[in-house]
């Protein structure tokens, strides 16, 4: 029994390898931007709201670390942390006892 490819099949493969290579395409620009953005802001630190930083980590753990240092970001795990941290060391000396602790 030999293989015929139907019309409608081709069809879905020519779709898409399109979408393929418009997706490719957005992504390069994305990046070019990116680096753009890197070297006009140089070494200045980009404050963000927390909505900001929400948003930021939600997609961080969707592509994950390895990804992520592929590609290259303007944001590091570490400038989520330093947000974090202050607010951790507040509630602890106020007094506050973690969840655990109850």
């Amino acid at each position: 029994m030999s293989f015929v490819l139907q019309p409608w099949q081709l069809l879905i493969i020519i779709v898409s390898a399109w979408m393929t290579k418009f997706q490719q395409e957005l992504i390069d620009y994305v990046l070019t931007e990116n680096q753009v953005l890197k070297e006009k802001l140089g070494c200045k630190r980009i404050l963000l709201n927390d909505d900001q930083r929400r948003r930021l980590a939600v997609k961080r753990t969707i592509l994950g670390r390895q990804r992520l240092l592929e590609i290259g970001t303007l944001f590091t795990l570490v400038q989520y942390c330093v947000v974090f941290l202050p607010v951790l060391h507040l509630t602890t000396s106020l007094g506050r006892s973690s969840p655990e602790a109850r």
